[in-house]
């Protein structure tokens, strides 16, 4: 329904009686009230007014996000705001609406506000959702570090030496921010040391000096993407106590062979 304001105007007569048939018809103006010819008489005269203009939509600008899933994203954005010169409260709606699923690329999202006597105004902004394929991290241990599974039993207090190749589906990674991280098992609290790259590989030292004797998860990482890990098993310091050697055992004499009679 249309919003209509109805104003009362006065004006000053100075004119014969007018028949009805005289005055104007139309649904944006009402009929004015008869005017006398009495001097100068004041008679009210009515006005219709009409609501023709939509909302004003504020600017939305594109929004972007990416994705490792080939068949795209579910997107959330925020409507754009709408006023009215009017109505206080607009309504707004939008399509493909915040929270649809949104494929590979742009895609148009119209938004439209509609105020209380049915004017609309619309906008537009784009979705765009980037593809990137999900990364396949791996590690290749070296000595001192064994395969199948990673692993490496330590006394605490031994410095080991830390040789490995990170890759990225399958491709040799030579630069970035690498580092390790140990954290006992089962524990989100890490100890992080750096790596640095030369000699073809990977490098780092782990000192265990500071690592309490137990079970620990050793895991490399490059710019934040962790790329693999091994068990440590840090032993304590103590040295396992030889057994005494026993003495040797006497042998037994050979017993002789018994003299016969001599002839």
């Amino acid at each position: 329904m249309k919003r209509v304001a109805v104003l009362p105007i006065v004006v000053a007569s100075a004119v014969s009686i007018l028949s009805a048939q005289q005055q104007p018809a139309s649904s944006d103006t009402a009929a004015s009230q008869p005017v006398f010819r009495t001097g100068t008489n004041l008679v009210p005269l009515n006005v219709t007014v009409t609501d023709t203009t939509g909302p004003t939509l504020a600017a939305h600008g594109d929004v972007s996000v990416t994705t490792a899933d080939p068949s795209g994203a579910t997107v959330n954005y925020t409507p754009p705001a709408a006023s009215d010169a009017v109505d206080s409260d607009p309504s707004v709606e939008c399509t493909p609406a915040s929270g649809s699923s949104f494929v590979a690329g742009p895609t148009p999202v119209t938004c439209t506000a509609t105020d209380d006597s049915g004017n609309e105004s619309t906008s537009t902004f784009n979705v765009n959702v980037e593809y990137v394929p999900a990364v396949a991290w791996s590690v290749v241990w070296w000595e001192p570090v064994g395969a199948s599974p990673p692993s490496l039993a330590a006394n605490q207090g031994r410095m080991v030496p830390l040789k490995l190749q990170i890759l990225a589906n399958r491709v040799e990674q030579r630069s970035g921010d690498g580092a390790i991280r140990v954290a006992a098992c089962g524990s989100a609290d890490a100890m992080t040391m750096a790596l640095t790259w030369s000699s073809g590989r990977w490098n780092g030292r782990l000192d265990t000096s500071s690592l309490r004797p137990g079970c620990y998860t050793v895991i490399a990482s490059l710019d934040g993407h962790d790329a693999g890990s091994f068990a440590l098993d840090v032993r304590g310091t103590e040295t396992a106590t030889k057994p005494a050697t026993s003495p040797a055992a006497t042998k037994p004499a050979k017993p002789e062979a018994a003299k016969g009679p001599k002839k």
